[in-house]
């Protein structure tokens, strides 16, 4: 099952949401109230979640629905993972999220709270986070420093020697940027940023600063996260790095995906030989092999198909390629779906263009989520796994289904998600 996803834009303390609006073309009809008090500059996507602001909570704020007004828990039951549109049009308020023991520790939650960020196109050119401790910081300086900022009041903002972003690394970013964030590391979102953000499936957090940059005041609760104040210290891990450490550990750079984590697991080189870009025992190379049945025995050429849903036959006249599949079958149709064979001067064919469909965020980072960037002509493997995509450019279908810049959809139950036409995504599972 695939499906769209209606708006779910869900209060926070920090302005933002325009570029939202813009994204996913909401005619200004259907856009939220511009409340300064209450904004709404966040998208949870297909959210089973419940939404914390420590004051004046709404039953069922965050929870996430189909096109068709099910809930999303209804119709595909709780998400793993939680994934949202982000839009920040000032600085969020420095914080932390619990590591899973620290979750189940102190707020009694089997989940933490993990995340990363892929910035979209409509991040500002000045936009930057700020991310992790520096050498040498430990939990009393931390501790002093809260105390200091929680003491300015409304009137002396916006405060311009900040003793909690000192702290703290300021990292520059731009569209196609990717930032991971573990569990227990200080950071703040800054202003200008436009991105997806996948994490684990919660609303934890505890906060370092009494006032956002424009002046809303934050609720005591969300401060301590219902800890209270001398336990929310707990929740930070005090492990600082220089900035060089910081950034090798946790940022890469759009330019860093180019070559990298490419999910066109096979082509066929000069010599008609299949290579494998996966190491062995991978588990790209585990999916791989396990979707598709490479044949080559006396066809120089080979072939790659759906395990005995398609035969390889020797090359033809001209070099073509047939399969026994028959066509509008569904084992054909997630062949020719999920692989997609160029013959023009290279008679043995080819495999899914190299960057297709990339890794942005996998087991290099962490094993609680995946997020894949997605282009037409590749595909993902889901392995029937819940996903929540988010579509960043063009048009054309995912698994059938047409969609456009600005749809948001959750698939359940998809062994592949495969894209054709002219559109770009974001996968996240």
């Amino acid at each position: 099952m695939i499906a769209k996803l209606l708006p779910n834009r869900v209060r926070r303390s920090y302005l933002g949401g325009s570029r939202i609006d813009a994204f996913c073309n909401i005619p200004s009809t259907f856009q939220p109230p511009r409340d300064a008090a209450q904004p709404r500059p966040e998208d949870w996507l297909a959210s089973t979640t419940q939404a914390f602001n420590g004051t004046l909570e709404i039953e069922g704020e965050g929870l996430g629905c189909l096109e068709d007004g099910r809930l999303v828990r209804d119709a595909v039951g709780a998400l793993p993972i939680l994934v949202k549109l982000l839009d920040s049009d000032e600085r969020l308020v420095v914080q932390a999220h619990p590591t899973v023991p620290c979750a189940k520790r102190l707020f009694h939650s089997p989940v933490g709270k993990t995340e990363c960020w892929h910035f979209l196109p409509g991040t500002a050119p000045d936009a930057c986070v700020y991310l992790g401790f520096k050498p040498g910081i430990t939990r009393a300086a931390w501790e002093q420093a809260v105390r200091e900022c929680s003491q300015i009041s409304n009137e002396q903002l916006p405060i311009v020697n900040n003793p909690v972003l000192n702290l703290l690394h300021r990292i520059p970013v731009a569209p196609g940027d990717f930032v991971f964030v573990d569990g227990g590391v200080p950071h703040a979102i800054g202003g200008g940023c436009f991105m997806v953000e996948l994490q684990e499936p919660s609303d934890l957090m505890v906060v370092a600063e009494r006032f956002t940059p424009s002046g809303r005041r934050i609720p005591d609760a969300k401060m301590h996260g219902g800890v209270g104040w001398e336990r929310m210290f707990d929740v930070y891990e005090y492990d600082g790095h220089t900035y060089e450490e910081t950034c090798a550990r946790y940022v890469r750079k759009c330019s860093q995906f180019s070559n990298a984590h490419k999910s066109s697991l096979f082509t066929n080189g000069a010599n008609a030989n299949v290579n494998f870009e996966a190491a062995k025992n991978t588990k790209e190379h585990k999916d791989f092999v396990n979707s598709v049945d490479f044949v080559t025995k006396n066809n120089p050429c080979g072939s790659a198909a759906p395990r005995e849903a398609a035969t390889s036959r020797p090359c033809g006249t001209g070099g073509k390629i047939t399969f026994e599949a028959t066509e509008n079958t569904k084992e054909h149709k997630a062949f020719v779906n999920s692989v997609d064979f160029v013959a023009k001067n290279n008679p043995c064919g080819s495999a899914a263009p190299r960057d297709a469909a990339t890794r942005i965020c996998g087991p290099e980072f962490t094993d609680k989520f995946e997020m894949w960037r997605l282009t037409s002509g590749g595909n993902v493997a889901l392995g029937g796994k819940p996903a929540v995509i988010v579509v960043t450019a063009g048009d054309g279908s995912l698994n059938g289904l047409p969609a456009k810049r600005g749809d948001r959809l959750v698939a359940s139950g998809e062994r592949a998600l495969a894209a054709t036409g002219a559109l770009s995504c974001v996968v996240c599972f």
